[in-house]
């Protein structure tokens, strides 16, 4: 696996041919590369608007930045365990929701550190990640479920609790 830090006005390869956009947050299963783009990753933390949207997302802060990583993370960590093409996208960003929040409860020790504001901050990001574009085979999962799955994983820090949750009977 593999990282692309894309910079301000900066384009990279995309997922599958052509080229990504400076906003791009995703991981790539085609080439297992997870593009982080420092203009996106700093708009969602200071409430900025970035081209194309019609206004700007209310400030997050440092956490939420540390989600968004964990997350695309955890989509590696999917097609690492071949879940990755057994799931609908739904199921896919919702698991991958969870495992960001075992790893922020888990691998960052936030079990007594983590203070309400913060936890707000993780809140509020996976609120604007969701959707209600329910006929969209894109369909990333409501705001509520988002929330539900980063909560689900910062509260269990289980991620078998997550595997659980969002995937299909095997």
């Amino acid at each position: 696996m593999s990282y692309v830090l894309m910079e301000p006005g900066k384009t990279a390869p995309g997922c599958g041919g052509g080229t990504t956009n400076p906003s791009t947050l995703s991981y790539c299963p085609g080439d297992d590369t997870i593009r982080l783009s420092i203009q996106a990753i700093l708009a969602d933390w200071l409430g900025q608007q970035l081209p194309g949207e019609e206004s700007p997302p209310p400030a997050t802060g440092e956490w939420s930045a540390i989600y968004t990583v964990a997350h695309e993370y955890a989509h590696n960590v999917q097609e690492e365990l071949g879940v990755w093409s057994d799931m609908t996208v739904r199921q896919v960003e919702l698991e991958a929701d969870c495992l960001a929040g075992v790893y922020m409860k888990g691998s960052l020790d936030l079990t007594a550190d983590i203070k309400r504001q913060e936890f707000l901050q993780v809140v509020k990001n996976a609120s604007h990640s969701g959707d209600f574009d329910f006929r969209n085979p894109q369909h990333h999962g409501t705001p509520q479920e988002r929330v539900n799955a980063v909560i689900l994983g910062l509260t269990t820090a289980n991620p078998a609790q997550c595997q659980q949750q969002y995937e299909p009977a095997h």
